[in-house]
């Protein structure tokens, strides 16, 4: 695989993740003047923070040559696969504890 390929894509996921960081800055910041509803779930932020760290990791493995460049693309994709993955059990965590405290132990 060639180097600007593997490039472009830990640029790619980096850069990514950035933007989405900012964009859910500004939509927190407004949605807390003017909404009453989330727009943005801590799901998803989980997720792009995840996605984050891959990518910096994944250009510390590529600058520093430890791993060949198939084997970047490959720890780098089966990352983001368990970041979305924790991202979702973080998410079901939270809303299980949110439902204890809320209305005590249930069956629910």
């Amino acid at each position: 695989m060639p180097d600007i390929v593997v490039k472009i894509y830990l640029y790619f996921l980096i850069g990514s993740s950035v933007i989405l960081f900012l964009l859910y800055g500004i939509i927190l910041l407004f949605e807390r003047y003017y909404s009453r509803q989330l727009l943005v779930k801590r799901k998803h932020l989980w997720r792009n923070l995840f996605s984050l760290i891959t990518g910096i990791a994944g250009y510390y493995f590529f600058t520093s040559r430890l791993l060949g460049n198939s084997a970047i693309l490959l720890i780098t994709s089966v990352l983001i696969l368990f970041g979305t993955i924790a991202a979702e059990l973080i998410e079901r965590a939270r809303k299980s504890t949110i439902r204890h405290h809320r209305y005590g132990r249930t069956n629910i």
